[in-house]
Protein backbone atom coordinates (compact mmCIF):
# COMPACT_ATOMS: atom_id res chain seq x y z
CA UNK A 1 0.00 0.00 0.00
CA UNK A 2 1.46 3.12 -1.18
CA UNK A 3 -0.28 6.74 0.53
CA UNK A 4 0.52 9.92 -1.61
CA UNK A 5 3.46 11.89 -0.13
CA UNK A 6 2.21 14.93 -0.72
CA UNK A 7 -0.70 17.12 -1.99
CA UNK A 8 -1.44 20.84 -2.53
CA UNK A 9 -3.02 21.26 1.03
CA UNK A 10 -1.08 18.28 3.24
CA UNK A 11 1.94 15.99 3.45
CA UNK A 12 1.18 12.48 4.49
CA UNK A 13 3.47 9.82 5.49
CA UNK A 14 4.52 7.12 3.09
CA UNK A 15 4.00 2.95 3.52
CA UNK A 16 5.57 0.60 0.89
CA UNK A 17 5.06 -3.16 1.57
CA UNK A 18 6.60 -5.47 -1.01
CA UNK A 19 8.18 -8.96 -1.02
CA UNK A 20 11.57 -9.74 -2.68
CA UNK A 21 12.38 -12.96 -5.32
CA UNK A 22 13.57 -14.83 -2.16
CA UNK A 23 10.61 -14.57 -0.22
CA UNK A 24 11.67 -11.64 2.44
CA UNK A 25 9.05 -8.83 3.17
CA UNK A 26 9.82 -5.66 4.41
CA UNK A 27 7.92 -2.84 5.41
CA UNK A 28 9.29 0.86 4.52
CA UNK A 29 7.93 4.18 6.49
CA UNK A 30 8.81 7.72 5.10
CA UNK A 31 6.99 10.12 8.21
CA UNK A 32 6.60 13.51 6.45
CA UNK A 33 7.09 15.30 9.39
CA UNK A 34 8.63 15.07 13.03
CA UNK A 35 5.32 15.63 14.57
CA UNK A 36 3.79 12.98 12.48
CA UNK A 37 2.07 9.54 14.10
CA UNK A 38 4.21 7.72 12.07
CA UNK A 39 7.23 9.55 13.60
CA UNK A 40 6.06 9.61 17.04
CA UNK A 41 5.65 5.78 16.96
CA UNK A 42 9.22 5.24 15.38
CA UNK A 43 10.43 7.17 18.58
CA UNK A 44 8.81 5.30 20.82
CA UNK A 45 9.35 1.55 19.38
CA UNK A 46 9.82 0.30 22.61
CA UNK A 47 6.54 1.36 23.75
CA UNK A 48 4.87 0.63 20.74
CA UNK A 49 6.17 -2.66 19.77
CA UNK A 50 6.88 -6.13 20.90
CA UNK A 51 10.18 -7.88 20.06
CA UNK A 52 9.87 -11.27 18.62
CA UNK A 53 12.78 -13.94 18.51
CA UNK A 54 13.19 -16.68 15.33
CA UNK A 55 14.52 -19.54 14.97
CA UNK A 56 14.86 -21.49 11.36
CA UNK A 57 15.34 -24.90 11.61
CA UNK A 58 17.67 -25.42 9.29
CA UNK A 59 19.67 -22.66 10.30
CA UNK A 60 21.70 -22.39 14.00
CA UNK A 61 21.24 -18.48 14.12
CA UNK A 62 17.97 -16.77 15.09
CA UNK A 63 16.84 -12.92 14.30
CA UNK A 64 14.67 -10.84 15.95
CA UNK A 65 11.77 -8.88 14.38
CA UNK A 66 9.43 -6.15 15.82
CA UNK A 67 5.37 -6.63 15.57
CA UNK A 68 2.80 -4.45 16.62
CA UNK A 69 1.69 -4.37 20.04
CA UNK A 70 -1.61 -5.31 20.86
CA UNK A 71 -2.60 -1.83 22.39
CA UNK A 72 -1.18 -0.12 19.12
CA UNK A 73 -3.04 -2.17 16.75
CA UNK A 74 -6.34 -1.71 19.06
CA UNK A 75 -5.29 2.81 18.90
CA UNK A 76 -5.15 2.53 15.16
CA UNK A 77 -8.68 0.09 14.64
CA UNK A 78 -10.39 2.27 17.03
CA UNK A 79 -9.84 5.28 15.31
CA UNK A 80 -10.85 4.02 12.12
CA UNK A 81 -14.52 2.90 13.24
CA UNK A 82 -15.51 6.68 12.28
CA UNK A 83 -14.67 6.51 8.26
CA UNK A 84 -16.29 3.93 6.30
CA UNK A 85 -12.97 2.63 4.78
CA UNK A 86 -13.12 -1.21 5.71
CA UNK A 87 -14.97 -0.61 8.03
CA UNK A 88 -16.45 -4.39 8.45
CA UNK A 89 -12.91 -5.82 8.99
CA UNK A 90 -12.26 -2.77 11.42
CA UNK A 91 -15.22 -3.38 13.48
CA UNK A 92 -14.29 -7.31 13.65
CA UNK A 93 -10.44 -6.85 14.16
CA UNK A 94 -11.56 -3.83 17.49
CA UNK A 95 -13.77 -6.25 19.25
CA UNK A 96 -11.07 -9.11 19.21
CA UNK A 97 -8.59 -6.61 20.21
CA UNK A 98 -10.16 -5.30 23.06
CA UNK A 99 -10.25 -8.87 24.65
CA UNK A 100 -6.84 -9.04 24.76
CA UNK A 101 -5.14 -4.96 24.94
CA UNK A 102 -4.74 -2.89 27.98
CA UNK A 103 -7.25 -0.40 28.03
CA UNK A 104 -6.06 3.17 26.79
CA UNK A 105 -4.83 5.14 29.20
CA UNK A 106 -3.79 9.46 29.50
CA UNK A 107 0.16 9.09 28.16
CA UNK A 108 -1.35 7.33 24.92
CA UNK A 109 -3.77 9.96 24.27
CA UNK A 110 -0.28 11.92 22.44
CA UNK A 111 -1.06 9.07 19.57
CA UNK A 112 -4.49 9.01 19.68
CA UNK A 113 -4.50 12.92 19.07
CA UNK A 114 -1.85 12.29 16.24
CA UNK A 115 -3.54 9.75 14.44
CA UNK A 116 -7.01 11.58 14.76
CA UNK A 117 -5.16 14.47 12.67
CA UNK A 118 -3.95 12.11 10.34
CA UNK A 119 -7.21 10.59 9.55
CA UNK A 120 -8.93 13.62 9.36
CA UNK A 121 -6.84 14.99 6.76
CA UNK A 122 -7.03 11.69 4.63
CA UNK A 123 -10.20 10.92 5.17
CA UNK A 124 -12.02 14.13 6.22
CA UNK A 125 -13.04 15.74 10.03
CA UNK A 126 -15.54 13.63 11.96
CA UNK A 127 -19.13 14.72 12.22
CA UNK A 128 -20.42 17.70 13.97
CA UNK A 129 -20.70 16.79 17.72
CA UNK A 130 -25.00 17.85 17.57
CA UNK A 131 -26.76 17.16 20.09
CA UNK A 132 -29.49 15.82 18.05
CA UNK A 133 -29.12 12.62 15.62
CA UNK A 134 -31.68 12.27 12.70
CA UNK A 135 -31.84 8.61 11.36
CA UNK A 136 -34.20 8.84 8.57
CA UNK A 137 -35.63 5.13 7.31
CA UNK A 138 -37.35 3.75 4.69
CA UNK A 139 -41.17 4.66 3.55
CA UNK A 140 -43.52 3.89 5.64
CA UNK A 141 -41.91 3.60 8.89
CA UNK A 142 -41.33 6.58 11.59
CA UNK A 143 -37.19 8.35 11.41
CA UNK A 144 -35.57 8.15 14.66
CA UNK A 145 -34.17 10.97 16.76
CA UNK A 146 -31.66 10.50 19.57
CA UNK A 147 -31.74 13.50 21.19
CA UNK A 148 -27.91 13.77 23.77
CA UNK A 149 -29.97 14.57 27.00
CA UNK A 150 -32.57 11.85 26.76
CA UNK A 151 -30.09 9.06 26.00
CA UNK A 152 -27.98 9.77 28.95
CA UNK A 153 -31.01 10.08 31.40
CA UNK A 154 -31.34 6.15 30.67
CA UNK A 155 -29.49 3.68 32.84
CA UNK A 156 -26.26 2.49 31.28
CA UNK A 157 -28.14 -1.05 30.30
CA UNK A 158 -31.24 0.76 28.66
CA UNK A 159 -28.45 2.55 26.61
CA UNK A 160 -27.42 -0.71 25.33
CA UNK A 161 -30.71 -2.10 24.52
CA UNK A 162 -31.43 1.08 23.11
CA UNK A 163 -28.60 1.26 20.59
CA UNK A 164 -28.63 -2.16 19.63
CA UNK A 165 -32.18 -2.32 18.84
CA UNK A 166 -31.83 1.00 16.76
CA UNK A 167 -29.01 -0.30 15.28
CA UNK A 168 -31.00 -3.43 14.35
CA UNK A 169 -33.92 -1.27 13.53
CA UNK A 170 -32.13 -0.25 10.20
CA UNK A 171 -29.94 -2.56 9.19
CA UNK A 172 -30.69 -5.22 6.74
CA UNK A 173 -30.49 -9.18 7.29
CA UNK A 174 -30.79 -8.19 11.10
CA UNK A 175 -27.05 -7.91 10.81
CA UNK A 176 -26.55 -5.16 13.24
CA UNK A 177 -22.99 -4.07 12.19
CA UNK A 178 -24.67 -1.89 9.18
CA UNK A 179 -26.73 0.28 11.65
CA UNK A 180 -24.00 0.47 14.49
CA UNK A 181 -21.73 1.29 10.72
CA UNK A 182 -23.89 4.58 10.10
CA UNK A 183 -24.25 5.91 13.20
CA UNK A 184 -20.51 5.41 14.28
CA UNK A 185 -19.86 6.98 10.08
CA UNK A 186 -22.74 9.41 10.15
CA UNK A 187 -23.81 10.21 13.97
CA UNK A 188 -22.31 13.19 16.13
CA UNK A 189 -19.29 12.58 17.91
CA UNK A 190 -20.84 12.22 21.39
CA UNK A 191 -22.27 9.46 19.93
CA UNK A 192 -19.70 7.84 18.09
CA UNK A 193 -17.68 7.75 20.59
CA UNK A 194 -19.70 6.14 23.31
CA UNK A 195 -20.88 3.40 20.72
CA UNK A 196 -17.22 2.46 20.32
CA UNK A 197 -15.86 2.96 24.14
CA UNK A 198 -18.74 0.27 25.12
CA UNK A 199 -18.54 -1.82 22.01
CA UNK A 200 -18.26 -5.23 23.68
CA UNK A 201 -21.01 -4.55 25.60
CA UNK A 202 -23.74 -3.06 23.09
CA UNK A 203 -23.19 -6.35 20.99
CA UNK A 204 -23.50 -8.30 23.85
CA UNK A 205 -27.09 -7.35 23.72
CA UNK A 206 -27.51 -9.89 20.97
CA UNK A 207 -27.33 -12.69 23.55
CA UNK A 208 -29.22 -10.97 25.85
CA UNK A 209 -32.58 -10.23 22.93
CA UNK A 210 -32.03 -13.98 22.17
CA UNK A 211 -32.50 -15.38 26.02
CA UNK A 212 -36.10 -12.71 25.87
CA UNK A 213 -37.11 -14.64 22.91
CA UNK A 214 -36.76 -18.08 23.99
CA UNK A 215 -40.05 -19.95 24.63
CA UNK A 216 -40.36 -20.97 28.39
CA UNK A 217 -42.17 -24.37 28.66
CA UNK A 218 -43.56 -24.72 32.40
CA UNK A 219 -46.08 -27.00 33.97
CA UNK A 220 -48.46 -24.93 36.05
CA UNK A 221 -49.32 -26.51 39.50
CA UNK A 222 -50.79 -25.39 42.69
CA UNK A 223 -48.31 -25.95 45.54
CA UNK A 224 -50.14 -25.55 48.79
CA UNK A 225 -47.66 -27.49 51.21
CA UNK A 226 -44.92 -29.97 51.23
CA UNK A 227 -47.01 -32.78 50.06
CA UNK A 228 -46.79 -32.43 46.35
CA UNK A 229 -44.90 -35.76 45.96
CA UNK A 230 -47.17 -37.92 47.66
CA UNK A 231 -50.65 -36.64 45.68
CA UNK A 232 -48.79 -37.36 41.86
CA UNK A 233 -50.53 -40.74 41.01
CA UNK A 234 -47.79 -43.63 40.23
CA UNK A 235 -47.78 -43.77 36.85
CA UNK A 236 -45.82 -40.26 36.54
CA UNK A 237 -44.12 -41.22 39.71
CA UNK A 238 -42.60 -44.12 37.58
CA UNK A 239 -41.65 -42.06 35.30
CA UNK A 240 -39.70 -39.00 37.00
CA UNK A 241 -37.72 -42.13 38.78
CA UNK A 242 -36.32 -43.75 35.78
CA UNK A 243 -34.62 -40.63 34.23
CA UNK A 244 -32.35 -40.85 37.74
CA UNK A 245 -29.25 -42.20 36.16
CA UNK A 246 -26.52 -42.14 38.83
CA UNK A 247 -26.35 -45.52 41.99
CA UNK A 248 -26.48 -42.99 44.69
CA UNK A 249 -29.20 -40.66 43.92
CA UNK A 250 -31.27 -43.99 44.27
CA UNK A 251 -31.00 -43.85 47.95
CA UNK A 252 -31.98 -40.69 48.55
CA UNK A 253 -34.80 -40.90 45.98
CA UNK A 254 -36.00 -43.40 48.94
CA UNK A 255 -36.05 -40.96 51.27
CA UNK A 256 -38.53 -38.09 49.68
CA UNK A 257 -41.40 -40.39 50.75
CA UNK A 258 -42.93 -43.63 51.55
CA UNK A 259 -44.87 -43.86 47.95
CA UNK A 260 -40.99 -43.01 46.50
CA UNK A 261 -39.82 -46.19 48.82
CA UNK A 262 -42.21 -48.04 48.23
CA UNK A 263 -42.21 -47.58 43.97
CA UNK A 264 -38.09 -48.31 44.48
CA UNK A 265 -38.67 -51.62 46.19
CA UNK A 266 -40.97 -52.87 43.15
CA UNK A 267 -39.29 -55.01 40.48
CA UNK A 268 -41.70 -54.02 38.39
CA UNK A 269 -39.89 -50.81 38.53
CA UNK A 270 -36.00 -52.01 37.82
CA UNK A 271 -37.06 -54.03 35.19
CA UNK A 272 -38.80 -51.42 33.38
CA UNK A 273 -35.77 -49.02 34.43
CA UNK A 274 -33.22 -51.75 32.88
CA UNK A 275 -35.42 -52.39 29.52
CA UNK A 276 -36.01 -48.73 28.53
CA UNK A 277 -32.28 -48.19 29.28
CA UNK A 278 -30.70 -51.00 27.90
CA UNK A 279 -33.06 -52.56 24.94
CA UNK A 280 -30.29 -54.05 23.16
CA UNK A 281 -29.48 -56.18 25.61
CA UNK A 282 -32.75 -59.10 25.24
CA UNK A 283 -30.40 -62.17 25.72
CA UNK A 284 -30.29 -61.19 29.34
CA UNK A 285 -34.02 -61.24 29.83
CA UNK A 286 -35.00 -64.33 30.01
CA UNK A 287 -32.01 -65.10 32.41
CA UNK A 288 -32.85 -62.39 34.89
CA UNK A 289 -33.33 -63.45 38.42
CA UNK A 290 -33.20 -60.26 40.10
CA UNK A 291 -33.72 -56.75 37.87
CA UNK A 292 -32.32 -54.26 40.53
CA UNK A 293 -28.71 -56.11 40.50
CA UNK A 294 -28.91 -56.42 37.35
CA UNK A 295 -29.17 -52.61 36.32
CA UNK A 296 -26.78 -51.69 38.32
CA UNK A 297 -24.17 -54.35 37.02
CA UNK A 298 -24.79 -52.88 33.35
CA UNK A 299 -24.72 -49.22 35.08
CA UNK A 300 -21.13 -50.18 36.79
CA UNK A 301 -20.05 -51.66 33.24
CA UNK A 302 -21.24 -48.33 31.44
CA UNK A 303 -19.49 -45.94 34.42
CA UNK A 304 -16.09 -48.24 33.22
CA UNK A 305 -16.45 -48.04 30.04
CA UNK A 306 -16.83 -44.34 29.84
CA UNK A 307 -13.93 -43.53 32.07
CA UNK A 308 -11.86 -45.78 29.36
CA UNK A 309 -12.84 -44.39 26.60
CA UNK A 310 -12.36 -41.04 28.26
CA UNK A 311 -8.67 -42.06 28.64
CA UNK A 312 -7.96 -43.29 25.52
CA UNK A 313 -9.29 -39.45 23.94
CA UNK A 314 -6.76 -37.99 26.71
CA UNK A 315 -3.60 -40.25 25.87
CA UNK A 316 -4.24 -39.35 22.11
CA UNK A 317 -4.44 -36.02 22.37
CA UNK A 318 -1.47 -36.08 24.40
CA UNK A 319 0.22 -37.75 21.76
CA UNK A 320 -0.73 -35.05 19.05
CA UNK A 321 -0.21 -32.01 21.67
CA UNK A 322 3.95 -33.51 22.07
CA UNK A 323 4.08 -32.33 17.81
CA UNK A 324 4.71 -29.05 17.02
CA UNK A 325 5.04 -26.88 14.03
CA UNK A 326 8.46 -28.13 13.50
CA UNK A 327 7.68 -31.62 12.72
CA UNK A 328 4.59 -30.32 10.48
CA UNK A 329 7.68 -28.32 8.97
CA UNK A 330 9.95 -31.41 8.49
CA UNK A 331 7.05 -33.52 7.13
CA UNK A 332 6.34 -30.89 4.44
CA UNK A 333 10.08 -30.70 3.38
CA UNK A 334 10.14 -34.30 3.54
CA UNK A 335 7.57 -34.81 0.85
CA UNK A 336 8.54 -32.32 -1.33
CA UNK A 337 12.40 -32.59 -1.19
CA UNK A 338 13.50 -28.85 -0.37
CA UNK A 339 13.55 -26.20 2.18
CA UNK A 340 10.20 -24.56 2.89
CA UNK A 341 10.05 -20.88 3.77
CA UNK A 342 6.71 -20.01 6.27
CA UNK A 343 5.78 -16.96 7.53
CA UNK A 344 6.24 -17.02 11.86
CA UNK A 345 2.92 -15.76 12.41
CA UNK A 346 1.78 -19.32 10.55
CA UNK A 347 4.23 -20.99 12.23
CA UNK A 348 2.98 -19.77 15.52
CA UNK A 349 -0.77 -20.29 14.85
CA UNK A 350 -0.08 -24.38 13.58
CA UNK A 351 1.93 -24.35 16.86
CA UNK A 352 -1.55 -23.37 18.53
CA UNK A 353 -3.75 -25.21 17.10
CA UNK A 354 -1.75 -28.47 17.65
CA UNK A 355 -1.30 -27.31 21.10
CA UNK A 356 -5.38 -26.33 21.72
CA UNK A 357 -6.75 -29.86 19.57
CA UNK A 358 -8.79 -32.56 21.86
CA UNK A 359 -10.16 -35.63 19.75
CA UNK A 360 -13.66 -36.31 20.50
CA UNK A 361 -13.90 -39.52 18.31
CA UNK A 362 -11.73 -42.26 17.35
CA UNK A 363 -12.72 -45.50 15.68
CA UNK A 364 -11.14 -47.75 13.57
CA UNK A 365 -11.80 -51.34 11.70
CA UNK A 366 -9.91 -53.28 9.16
CA UNK A 367 -9.80 -50.79 6.39
CA UNK A 368 -10.92 -47.48 7.68
CA UNK A 369 -9.73 -44.85 10.72
CA UNK A 370 -11.69 -42.50 11.52
CA UNK A 371 -10.96 -39.45 13.95
CA UNK A 372 -12.73 -36.31 14.79
CA UNK A 373 -11.21 -33.46 16.88
CA UNK A 374 -12.46 -29.92 18.48
CA UNK A 375 -10.06 -27.47 16.43
CA UNK A 376 -9.17 -23.96 18.51
CA UNK A 377 -7.83 -21.33 16.51
CA UNK A 378 -8.20 -22.55 12.85
CA UNK A 379 -9.89 -19.41 10.98
CA UNK A 380 -9.08 -16.85 13.79
CA UNK A 381 -7.63 -16.91 17.77
CA UNK A 382 -11.58 -17.50 18.83
CA UNK A 383 -12.91 -20.02 16.28
CA UNK A 384 -13.55 -23.56 17.15
CA UNK A 385 -13.20 -26.18 14.37
CA UNK A 386 -14.41 -29.52 14.16
CA UNK A 387 -12.06 -31.10 12.13
CA UNK A 388 -13.15 -35.01 10.44
CA UNK A 389 -10.78 -36.99 9.30
CA UNK A 390 -11.54 -40.33 7.55
CA UNK A 391 -8.72 -42.99 6.01
CA UNK A 392 -9.25 -45.76 3.75
CA UNK A 393 -7.13 -47.89 2.53
CA UNK A 394 -7.66 -50.98 0.21
CA UNK A 395 -6.09 -53.31 -2.30
CA UNK A 396 -6.23 -52.84 -6.31
CA UNK A 397 -10.20 -53.01 -7.27
CA UNK A 398 -12.00 -51.47 -3.92
CA UNK A 399 -10.87 -48.15 -3.44
CA UNK A 400 -7.46 -48.59 -5.58
CA UNK A 401 -7.69 -47.68 -9.11
CA UNK A 402 -4.74 -47.70 -10.53
CA UNK A 403 -2.46 -49.31 -7.54
CA UNK A 404 -2.13 -52.61 -5.57
CA UNK A 405 -2.19 -50.51 -2.42
CA UNK A 406 -3.70 -46.75 -1.85
CA UNK A 407 -4.57 -44.94 1.25
CA UNK A 408 -7.23 -42.18 0.93
CA UNK A 409 -7.47 -39.01 3.55
CA UNK A 410 -11.21 -36.93 3.29
CA UNK A 411 -11.31 -34.19 5.96
CA UNK A 412 -14.58 -31.95 6.45
CA UNK A 413 -13.94 -29.01 8.76
CA UNK A 414 -16.69 -27.40 10.12
CA UNK A 415 -16.33 -24.05 12.24
CA UNK A 416 -18.69 -22.60 14.94
CA UNK A 417 -19.85 -20.00 12.48
CA UNK A 418 -20.79 -22.69 10.21
CA UNK A 419 -18.92 -22.43 7.40
CA UNK A 420 -17.80 -26.25 5.96
CA UNK A 421 -14.57 -26.94 4.22
CA UNK A 422 -14.10 -30.31 2.67
CA UNK A 423 -10.42 -31.89 1.05
CA UNK A 424 -9.81 -35.60 -0.18
CA UNK A 425 -6.46 -37.09 -1.90
CA UNK A 426 -5.34 -40.33 -2.28
CA UNK A 427 -1.09 -40.80 -1.87
CA UNK A 428 -0.84 -41.07 -5.76
CA UNK A 429 -2.24 -38.07 -6.09
CA UNK A 430 -0.72 -36.03 -3.01
CA UNK A 431 2.51 -36.48 -5.42
CA UNK A 432 0.79 -35.71 -8.91
CA UNK A 433 0.38 -38.33 -10.29
CA UNK A 434 -2.84 -39.44 -12.07
CA UNK A 435 -4.09 -42.76 -14.22
CA UNK A 436 -4.83 -41.45 -18.15
CA UNK A 437 -6.12 -44.34 -19.64
CA UNK A 438 -4.24 -47.40 -18.87
CA UNK A 439 -1.14 -44.92 -17.85
CA UNK A 440 0.24 -42.95 -15.03
CA UNK A 441 0.76 -39.30 -16.20
CA UNK A 442 2.66 -36.89 -13.41
CA UNK A 443 2.31 -33.51 -13.13
CA UNK A 444 3.30 -30.98 -10.31
CA UNK A 445 1.39 -31.37 -7.18
CA UNK A 446 -1.53 -29.57 -6.28
CA UNK A 447 -1.69 -29.64 -2.38
CA UNK A 448 2.20 -29.78 -1.33
CA UNK A 449 2.85 -26.42 -3.14
CA UNK A 450 3.13 -23.32 -1.16
CA UNK A 451 1.04 -21.25 -2.30
CA UNK A 452 -2.81 -20.23 -0.55
CA UNK A 453 -4.83 -23.23 0.03
CA UNK A 454 -8.25 -23.76 -1.35
CA UNK A 455 -10.08 -24.34 1.64
CA UNK A 456 -8.16 -21.58 4.34
CA UNK A 457 -6.10 -19.45 2.16
CA UNK A 458 -4.39 -18.46 5.30
CA UNK A 459 -2.21 -20.90 5.47
CA UNK A 460 0.49 -22.65 2.56
CA UNK A 461 -1.62 -25.75 1.16
CA UNK A 462 1.21 -27.73 1.50
CA UNK A 463 1.82 -26.93 5.09
CA UNK A 464 -2.28 -27.19 6.10
CA UNK A 465 -2.05 -30.93 4.95
CA UNK A 466 0.88 -32.21 6.45
CA UNK A 467 -1.31 -30.71 9.77
CA UNK A 468 -4.16 -32.87 8.94
CA UNK A 469 -1.75 -35.90 7.77
CA UNK A 470 -0.34 -35.50 11.34
CA UNK A 471 -4.04 -35.06 12.89
CA UNK A 472 -5.13 -38.53 11.64
CA UNK A 473 -5.90 -41.54 13.60
CA UNK A 474 -3.16 -42.20 15.87
CA UNK A 475 -3.10 -45.98 16.06
CA UNK A 476 -2.51 -45.31 12.18
CA UNK A 477 -0.79 -42.07 11.85
CA UNK A 478 2.99 -43.15 11.44
CA UNK A 479 2.07 -45.83 9.18
CA UNK A 480 0.67 -43.09 6.85
CA UNK A 481 3.66 -41.44 6.95
CA UNK A 482 5.75 -43.83 6.27
CA UNK A 483 3.29 -45.35 3.31
CA UNK A 484 3.68 -41.75 1.91
CA UNK A 485 7.39 -41.09 2.36
CA UNK A 486 8.24 -44.62 0.58
CA UNK A 487 5.44 -44.20 -1.88
CA UNK A 488 6.49 -41.32 -4.65
CA UNK A 489 9.58 -43.52 -5.40
CA UNK A 490 7.52 -46.57 -6.67
CA UNK A 491 5.33 -44.25 -8.39
CA UNK A 492 8.39 -42.97 -10.28
CA UNK A 493 9.08 -46.46 -10.58
CA UNK A 494 6.47 -47.53 -12.26
CA UNK A 495 6.34 -44.52 -14.60
CA UNK A 496 10.06 -45.00 -15.48
CA UNK A 497 9.24 -48.94 -16.17
CA UNK A 498 6.02 -47.72 -18.68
Amino acid sequence: MIIPTANDEFKFDMYVYCTLSNGSKYDFTNPCSSSSYTAHILDNLDKWTIKKRAYLRWEIDHYHFETASAKLLLILKKYMLYYTHQWRKTAKDYRELLTIADPLTVDDTILCDLFIQYNEKLYGRRPADTDEFFIVREKGRDSIIINRHDFFKLDRGERFSYLYRTALSISCDNDVLVGLEYICTQGPLWLSNYIINNWIDIQNENLKQRQLQLPCLCAEVELYNYCLFPELPQIPTRRILQFITRAVDFHKMQLVCKRWHTILGQESFWRDLFISHYKDHSETLNNATSWKRLYFERLNEENIERKNKFGYFVDATIKLRQYTVNDVLKLWEDLTHQDQIVDPTIMSKIDFILSSSIYSHLGHTSNHYSAKLIAAGVEDYHSQTTIVLNLEMGEYGKISRFSDYMEILSVQCHSNSGIAHSLKFSGPALFGFYMRGREYTHCRSEYLVSTASSIYPTYPSGLLVCLFIIMVHPSHREQFIKYLTNLEKQLLAICFIQ
